[in-house]
């Protein structure tokens, strides 16, 4: 049965994988459910496992036994996580691993227009495709200073049609709600409120992550440390399109960031060992950048 041909609900996803574990012992491992018809761990372009794969059967009803019995089972020393695979079904292409990797930089709006104090970001939706990030800079600018302003794109570098702003104070931001929501822009109504996942951010905790090697994508650095806990973003700073070797990975709260530094300080990743530290925050970046 080829990958197109598969029958509906006999992927399994394979999550929080030891970095040891390879295809064949996860194959193993899942054999005595019964024949498994494929399996693989998702592998960085440099061979690094990302800590999690794909196992299929060929019925749905053996898929399922799988994740009854070997959900929360122990594989290489870890508690593994079993459950089908949301992505089946969604395309015609091959698994991941098997596709070349194309790095792409996550928002732009998420360490700028998430600084500052809590209160002081608002999110505009509903904005015209069109407009550019000076122009939404230039219309909020009218109720209070803007330290940023920028807009979602897509991977195409296209508007999404949404936006943040930051203002230099809480009282500036609920003024432009107050102003602007349901108002006309571009000749479309906007919804603007205070943002509430940019406030849930600034409640977070970033590790700092550097001598990362310079092919590492912020894609590659998120999968590494996702299975330390509730990561909530991960960047790899560049400057002109080049990576600085360095970057930033924020979680929701401390212990699961001392988790990625007790687990990842002194990891390999390439050719190289990396460092994990907590963030000292935009002074550090300064200097790194330097």
């Amino acid at each position: 049965m080829s990958y197109r041909e598969r029958i509906p609900g006999c992927s399994l996803y394979v999550g929080n994988l030891a970095w040891s574990t390879r295809w064949q012992g996860l194959k193993d491992h899942f054999a005595q459910i019964g024949p498994v018809a494929y399996a693989d761990v998702m592998v960085h372009g440099y061979g690094q496992s990302r800590g999690f794969g794909v196992v299929r059967f060929d019925s749905p009803e053996l898929a399922q036994q799988a994740i009854d019995e070997l959900n929360g089972s122990t594989l290489d020393g870890r508690e593994i996580e079993v459950r089908h695979d949301n992505h089946e079904g969604k395309t015609s292409r091959p698994p991941r691993s098997f596709q070349q990797q194309q790095p792409q930089q996550p928002p732009s709006h998420i360490t700028r227009a998430y600084e500052g104090d809590k209160g002081t970001t608002i999110f505009v939706d509903n904005l015209p495709f069109r407009i550019h990030w000076r122009d939404l800079k230039s219309h909020f600018a009218t109720v209070g200073n803007v330290v940023t302003a920028d807009l979602f794109q897509d991977r195409q570098g296209l508007s999404k049609g949404r936006g943040v702003v930051r203002f230099d104070t809480q009282e500036a931001a609920e003024e432009a709600v107050t102003r602007f929501n349901d108002t006309e822009f571009g000749g479309r109504t906007i919804t603007v409120r205070i943002d509430q996942e940019a406030d849930k951010f600034r409640d977070g905790v970033s590790v700092h992550v550097s001598n990362l090697p310079y092919s590492v994508s912020w894609r590659e650095l998120k999968d590494l440390f996702r299975p330390m806990g509730d990561l909530m973003h991960a960047e790899v700073v560049m400057r002109n399109g080049r990576s600085q070797g360095w970057g930033l990975v924020r979680f929701t709260n401390m212990d699961d960031a001392q988790n990625a530094i007790d687990s990842l300080d002194g990891h390999s990743m390439g050719d190289r060992q990396i460092s994990v530290r907590l963030d000292k925050g935009r002074q550090e970046r300064h200097q790194e950048e330097e």
